[in-house]
């Protein structure tokens, strides 16, 4: 039975701890850049600059006059600047992330070692 215990505490929590910034930095890192790369993704879909960009030369509410041909491509330009403005945001914030990521462990790292406790 202390064998069991001994053999327990040694190869699962000993060895798990060691090979835990070892996940960090390879499986864990890779899981995280996917689901970052998911979330970009779906910040393109939810601004649907694709649709944006498809339609860019279409006239808008189907008048098909030179002048309204005019107004809808300045309208979609400066709405269009506005989406690449706003996924440029979404992605500083996806980029802050995975450097959050990427120093969380050091940081803990180097608070067990020079925190002072009270």
């Amino acid at each position: 039975m202390a064998a069991a215990i001994l053999r327990f505490f040694v190869l699962d929590i000993i060895l798990d701890a060691l090979y835990f910034p070892v996940w960090w930095y390879t499986a864990g890192l890779i899981q995280c850049v996917l689901y970052l790369w998911n979330k970009f993704r779906y910040g393109i879909a939810m601004l649907g600059i694709g649709i944006w960009v498809k339609n860019f030369f279409k006239p808008m509410y189907g008048v098909s006059t030179l002048q309204e041909r005019i107004i809808s491509v300045v309208m979609r330009f400066f709405v269009l600047i506005g989406k690449l403005i706003a996924l440029a945001a979404w992605t500083l914030v996806l980029c802050a992330l995975l450097l959050l990521w990427l120093a969380f462990l050091p940081a803990v790292v180097w608070l067990f070692i020079f925190a002072r406790s009270f």
